[in-house]
């Protein structure tokens, strides 16, 4: 019994430790919780605090960098962000040094992988990361963490993350551009390209109003004895020497470059400074589209996206030089002006579009040839140079049209293997000083074969009848994009004692209402109309020919489904027929030309091929005005105008005045000032 008491005794004074122990256990896990949920949550909002500041910092740096400040102040921006944040020195600098261009030995580490500090590269690439290491504790100090740190890093950059202003200023003009003492605004004859000497650039009439001036030129020297690189048209895209710039005191010369006050060189005096950066590649189609732009967008959608533009700059797809941007007609802009004083400051630098001040509209390119388009040659096997067939092929720049600067890429398809051929330029520019018309000449000349019977190897002329085309493509990039056909005929026989002899064979030619020949655009729900022209040669009766074709793409279909027979006569042309083709809305919109075969056949001779090319359009477009991009430039705010009276406080511009303070830049990724500068990735 007394053993029993004993052992009741004891196991009831270990319950009672044990609710000891539960009950310690317990408080300490209350403490971890609390310290997590209330030091957590502290935690967490120092973290986003941190990450503010941080963002803050980066930005204030490259904005500053964006406006053409030095390393050193762009640091200095930096570090006021943080201060003006309650930061302190040491989240940035291990050492307590502040950042300088010549001293940043308070920062650990570099490029992805700094952890604390500030670093600038590339132009315009800055970082920043701060470790705040004493954030005090309230419960966690009771589990031995009586301090915690959060760390946050952030990225920002100018020439990564875009900012173009969609603002096209001109680079040629004269007196009737800056001097706001002139009444007459009519604009000055210059970069004209009607002018055939460098004589012309020498001031009125010719000219309109003093000397000609390039504005990426310093301000008091600028006026121009001869045309950039005369006459190669590639100087037009080079910055010149000395040229405008801020840092050095060298700005170019003041003039209107949004707004009342700005009036093209040449083309519609509407064009107010505003481009359309979502529109490109005017002249010829497919016309592209960007960031969700469509040929049907209303125009207060493209207005609004304009002033949006205007007040964030334009980011990442950058129009390249030479490519063509649709322009906003002066009717339209006025609520750009407003836009662009309500953003920037005057002294503030933006980065803008260089165009040589002209406004296309629809320009054309013409192209003829010989007529009648058939040639025949009967050479001998000793006498085929001589025998070459001479083909001329006229071309005529109309409404303004301008080439690639270095020149059309001119071809020859359908004579392989059949003859040789040489063209007199295989890259000719047009457009250019004062040259609107020019031809080119096509040599055809036979080739010999050999044939062996046995051991007897005997030499012969190819003969035989070829259609052939003669393409002249305007390379798009510094280039309208125009696509042009010429469509020939070389009929090569020989001659065997004295008497000339022609291969019976039969030819298909396809013409069209565009005058291209096999090429034709068509936007959806619309028909490509073909005119097919048979002949026949080295016959002397009318004969039964067959026309077939090759598969349709996908959503191509026949009006009148081949094949076709016809009964082709001996004379020329034979005869033609209507071969049109449904281009439904299932079809699939391509920068490249749909290739469809077309295959003529009689009996007794030769079948041949020819190629229709056609090029889907998603939709038609309206758009038809536009400006070449030479470069980029950074431009200094000068001032704010009604008309030509500067505003007063609270008025509202209808214009706005700059200078160029850059050399002309001819890449996007040289954009490293003068835009809106935006957090990017760290990595």
């Amino acid at each position: 019994m007394i053993i029993n008491k004993l052992f009741r005794s004891f196991f009831k004074a270990e319950q009672g430790q044990s609710l000891i122990l539960v009950a310690l256990f317990f408080a300490f896990v209350f403490l971890a919780l609390a310290a997590l949920a209330v030091d957590g949550t502290i935690i967490n909002l120092r973290r986003r605090q941190l990450q503010n500041v941080a963002d803050a910092a980066a930005l204030a740096a490259a904005v500053a960098l964006s406006q053409h400040k030095s390393d050193d102040q762009a640091f200095q921006a930096a570090q006021d962000s943080v201060a003006a944040n309650e930061g302190e020195v040491v989240w940035y600098s291990s050492n307590g040094v502040l950042q300088t261009s010549g001293d940043t030995s308070g920062n650990v580490g570099s490029g992805a992988d700094l952890t604390i500090g500030m670093e600038i590269t590339g132009g315009c690439d800055v970082r920043v990361a701060l470790l705040w290491s004493d954030i005090g504790t309230y419960f966690a100090q009771f589990v031995g963490r009586e301090t915690l740190q959060v760390g946050a890093k952030a990225r920002a950059g100018c020439n990564r993350s875009g900012g173009l202003q969609p603002i096209a200023i001109k680079r040629f003009g004269d007196q009737r551009d800056w001097d706001m003492d002139l009444t007459n605004a009519n604009a000055a004859d210059v970069y004209c390209d009607n002018c055939n000497t460098q004589l012309s650039l020498q001031g009125p009439p010719a000219q309109g109003k003093s000397n000609v001036t390039d504005f990426l030129r310093p301000s008091g020297s600028d006026e121009l004895s001869e045309w950039p690189g005369w006459p190669d048209p590639t100087g037009l895209y080079q910055s010149p020497s000395p040229h405008a710039d801020l840092a050095s005191g060298a700005p170019g010369r003041e003039y209107f470059i949004l707004g009342s006050g700005v009036v093209p060189n040449v083309g519609t005096t509407s064009y107010a400074g505003l481009v359309n950066l979502d529109i490109r590649h005017v002249s010829a189609p497919p016309v592209e589209y960007y960031n969700g732009v469509e040929p049907g967008t209303q125009s207060n959608t493209l207005k609004d996206l304009a002033e949006y533009y205007v007040r964030r700059g334009y980011c990442c797809d950058i129009p390249i030089p030479g490519d063509q941007v649709a322009i906003y007609n002066g009717n339209s802009t006025s609520f750009a002006a407003a836009a662009f004083q309500e953003t920037y400051a005057v002294g503030d630098v933006v980065a803008v579009i260089v165009y040589n001040g002209y406004v296309f509209d629809t320009p054309n390119l013409a192209m003829t040839g010989d007529t009648p388009n058939y040639k025949f040659t009967y050479p001998t096997t000793t006498t085929v140079a001589s025998n070459a067939l001479v083909y001329s092929i006229d071309f005529e720049a109309q409404n303004g049209f301008q080439s690639s600067a270095s020149g059309m890429v001119m071809d020859v398809e359908g004579l392989d293997g059949f003859a040789e051929w040489s063209l007199s330029a295989t890259s000719p520019t047009l457009g250019y000083n004062g040259m609107t018309q020019r031809t080119v000449t096509l040599h055809v000349t036979p080739i010999l074969t050999t044939t062996t019977v046995g051991t007897t190897t005997t030499t012969h002329v190819v003969t035989g009848t070829r259609l052939f085309y003669v393409s002249a493509i305007d390379n798009k990039t510094g280039g309208t994009g125009i696509k042009r056909y010429w469509a020939g005929v070389a009929t090569i026989g020989d001659e065997v004692n004295g008497v000339q002899r022609t291969q019976p064979a039969v030819t298909c030619t396809p013409t069209n209402t565009e005058q291209n020949y096999p090429f034709l655009s068509v936007v959806k729900g619309q028909q490509a109309k073909y005119s097919l022209e048979l002949d026949t040669w080295g016959v002397g009766s009318t004969q039964d020919v067959t026309v077939s074709a090759g598969a349709l793409p996908t959503g191509f279909s026949w009006v009148s489904v081949p094949p076709w027979t016809k009964s082709v006569r001996t004379n020329h042309p034979g005869i033609s027929f209507n071969a049109n083709i449904k281009v439904s809305d299932s079809a699939v919109a391509s920068t490249t030309p749909y290739e469809i075969p077309i295959t003529v056949s009689a009996a007794g001779m030769a079948s041949q091929t020819c190629m229709l090319y056609v090029l889907v359009e998603e939709a038609q477009t309206t758009v038809k005005e536009y400006v070449e991009i030479l470069g980029y430039a950074a431009l200094e705010i000068t001032g704010y105008y009604n008309a030509q009276n500067p505003v007063n406080p609270g008025q509202t511009a209808n214009a706005v005045r700059g200078r160029i303070v850059s050399r002309l830049m001819t890449d996007p990724s040289e954009l490293t000032y003068g835009l809106r500068a935006r957090l990017i990735p760290w990595d």
